[in-house]
């Protein structure tokens, strides 16, 4: 059995012991894991990602970068366990602020410390959105939570998620992490809260003193997962009231046979008294997709005029490190089974990626001067919104999906449903396996030079009710566009 695998096992065996179990040394173990894990996650990032670069001059990365490093170095010492170890790692991640960089266990407690309630996030309130029967407590079935332990609700909230969730929450990471703020996944340098304020209503307010119990992680897993319901999967282009329903939860090859019905419907489109674009669920992929659906519904020009707005100095830039060409290669390899065309566009990318690393250039193509010294361009101003398209978001929008949101929004889409993520200019992410084996570790190897961070995007109407709530959105959208 090969190290890691002792490892590994040896650290299942322990997660999961009864704390009279959990050792002196065990807890040595946890930090000298916690230790070579996230030095090795470091060093994934200051040799593989383009904002670790000097040359690129993003002072903004350096500084989440050199905050990761301060934060780790700080809590290393109280790392005691499985759960220090963890909240190590998730708070390396959360400080880069990106979601393409992330830290993910691959093993799970069977337990965790619960009050019986969970919250949910809706039109930037918190709210109760599950009470369980067996903890009596009053009814504050969708109460409003209005401060915990003296603080007031946002600012409690956002100081549990800011540190080892998203280092710069928005509306849709606080959504997305709402169902775990009152629970106790063990995270030493977190202090669960005793005492929590509801407004009910009626405009009651309940006081309530939590008993925290022990739950089945799966258990309580599952209750959360039923509150933040995913609308369906869905690609398609139908008919709707006197326009037209575009469905397309990715962009990804799903994605390419609505384009094409999109094209072949283009004069009924450009006719139609509405086009509604539902980006439900839909967290990226390849936004070329989007552009050839804005270039049917808007026009060629149009949409050129739309996208060249902004910095002169652009283009795309690998970085260019040995593990990043090792681990491209790996792609292009696999994906030479079934696409010829684009394996040897990689081929190309990475016969230019050896050349820079011979040359000691740390970018493919050698990045440009311009792009040192150049602040992020700024949002274009959107045309006024019109109703004959309309494009609907949730919190799961994403990477892609968040350029295609921007470029809709610019060419003058009216914009509705929940606020979507964020993304910054940085791409093409790929993981590895950190040396204990117990969690992964994500990087960024290219950049757009002359792009801004994308999103977060908030709607010209916000929807109240529940997102995966097809019927639901449709009657209540009938009924914004009848008053516009």
């Amino acid at each position: 059995m090969s190290s890691k695998l002792v490892a590994l096992a040896t650290a299942l065996a322990l997660i999961n012991a009864p704390s009279e179990a959990r050792t002196t040394d065990s807890s040595g173990l946890w930090r000298q894991m916690a230790e070579v894990d996230s030095a090795a996650a470091l060093q994934l990032i200051i040799e593989n990602h383009p904002g670790a670069r000097p040359e690129l001059g993003d002072a903004s990365f350096q500084q989440r970068l050199a905050t990761a490093a301060h934060h780790v170095e700080q809590r290393l010492p109280e790392v005691r366990g499985f759960d220090g170890y963890s909240a190590v790692m998730a708070g390396l991640a959360a400080d880069f602020a990106d979601g393409h960089i992330w830290s993910r266990s691959r093993v799970q407690k069977q337990t965790l410390q619960w009050t019986g309630v969970l919250l949910k996030r809706e039109g930037q309130v918190w709210r109760v959105g599950s009470v369980l029967p067996e903890a009596r407590l009053p009814d504050i079935q969708n109460a409003r939570l209005v401060e915990c332990d003296g603080v007031d609700a946002e600012h409690w909230a956002d100081a549990r998620i800011r540190p080892f969730v998203a280092g710069e929450p928005n509306e849709a990471q606080r959504a997305e992490a709402a169902g775990r703020l009152l629970t106790d996944d063990g995270n030493p340098f977190l202090k669960r809260p005793g005492q929590c304020t509801f407004e009910t209503a009626g405009g009651a307010r309940e006081n309530i003193t939590f008993r925290w119990g022990q739950g089945p992680t799966g258990f309580v897993k599952e209750r959360i997962e039923a509150l933040q319901r995913r609308a369906e999967d869905g690609y398609s282009l139908t008919q709707w009231r006197n326009g037209y329903w575009i469905r397309l939860s990715g962009l990804d090859d799903d994605a390419e046979a609505v384009v094409a019905s999109v094209h072949q419907a283009e004069t009924q489109l450009r006719d139609a008294t509405n086009v509604i674009l539902d980006l439900r669920g839909n967290g990226g992929g390849d936004s070329r997709y989007g552009d050839a659906i804005a270039t049917t519904l808007f026009g060629a020009d149009r949409v050129r005029e739309v996208a060249t707005q902004g910095s002169d100095c652009v283009g795309a830039f690998w970085r260019a490190s040995g593990e990043n060409i090792a681990a491209l290669k790996s792609f292009r390899d696999a994906r030479a089974r079934t696409d010829a065309k684009a394996s040897a566009a990689l081929g190309e990318v990475l016969e230019g990626m050896e050349q820079s690393l011979a040359n000691g250039e740390p970018f493919w193509p050698n990045l440009p001067v311009c792009a040192v010294d150049q602040a992020l361009p700024k949002v274009s101003a959107r045309l006024p919104s019109d109703v004959k398209v309309v494009v609907i978001t949730d919190r799961h929008c994403f990477s892609s999906c968040l350029v295609t949101v921007d470029l809709f929004r610019k060419l003058g889409a009216l914009h509705v449903g929940e606020a979507t993520d964020a993304s910054s200019r940085y791409m093409e992410v790929r993981t590895i396996l950190l040396p204990s084996g117990l969690r992964d570790f994500s990087t960024l190897q290219k950049v757009a030079v002359g792009l801004p961070d994308f999103g977060p995007y908030t709607p010209d109407i916000p929807y109240p009710g529940d997102m995966a709530d097809d019927e639901g959105i449709k009657a209540w959208l009938q009924e914004q566009l009848a008053r516009r």
